[in-house]
């Protein structure tokens, strides 16, 4: 199991170099809502989605979250994540981000993790882990949806009463990584970087609904 005194130190460390950055102030520019990739946890759902809430009225955004949900989030979306690899839910989750795109013309994914997360504890993953799978996610998303604006953010519970979400820089993490032997935490890399091996996502829709 992965040590939670040790994964708060690197929550630490990554504020430190601002690869974490408070949401106060953080604009999404989401002008139709968005598709948040997210986990379930109940004990968490309900202050992660008051977060939403907040970046999107803060920001001027219409308030509409059309929520993806399975345990573990938006690393699950990472190729190498070992997360339900034999039910292939990355392919299933980017069918459904498609077919959420064109139902309900929504062009804003964000990409959710949290920390405990017990989805990611029954895999011994640490939360650098998860950062990297989610970052990984990115860059999948965006290689599939260039023209769409992909965001990352973890929810923390520090067990004291205190939960804060962060902004996941990508390019301040892969900085980090790169800086400080990251492959060392990480046991499953991913050896395409964040290229999506799938010719298409089957049954996606190509065109958007018209009603």
């Amino acid at each position: 199991m992965p040590n939670l005194a040790e994964d708060v130190r690197f929550i630490r460390m990554l504020r430190d170099a601002h690869v974490l950055v408070d949401v106060v102030g953080h604009k999404l520019d989401a002008p139709n809502g968005v598709i948040p990739v997210v986990c379930p946890d109940c004990d968490q759902a309900a202050d992660i989605d008051g977060h939403v809430h907040r970046i999107l009225d803060e920001s001027g955004g219409k308030v509409r979250l059309h929520s993806l949900k399975q345990h573990g989030g938006g690393m699950l979306i990472s190729e190498a994540c070992p997360l339900d690899r034999e039910y292939n839910i990355d392919r299933y989750l980017l069918k459904h981000i498609g077919i959420a795109r064109n139902l309900k013309d929504i062009n804003t994914i964000i990409l959710f993790v949290h920390a405990p997360c017990g989805a990611a504890q029954l895999e011994g993953l640490n939360v650098v882990e998860v950062l990297y799978h989610v970052v990984e996610a990115k860059k999948r998303v965006k290689a599939r949806w260039p023209k769409d604006r992909i965001s990352c953010y973890i929810h923390v519970d520090y067990a004291n009463e205190k939960k804060r979400t962060y902004f996941l820089s990508r390019v301040a993490f892969e900085q980090w990584f790169r800086e400080n032997n990251g492959e060392q935490y990480v046991k499953h890399m991913n050896k395409k970087n964040g290229s999506d091996s799938d010719q298409k996502i089957e049954f996606e829709p190509t065109t958007p609904a018209t009603s």
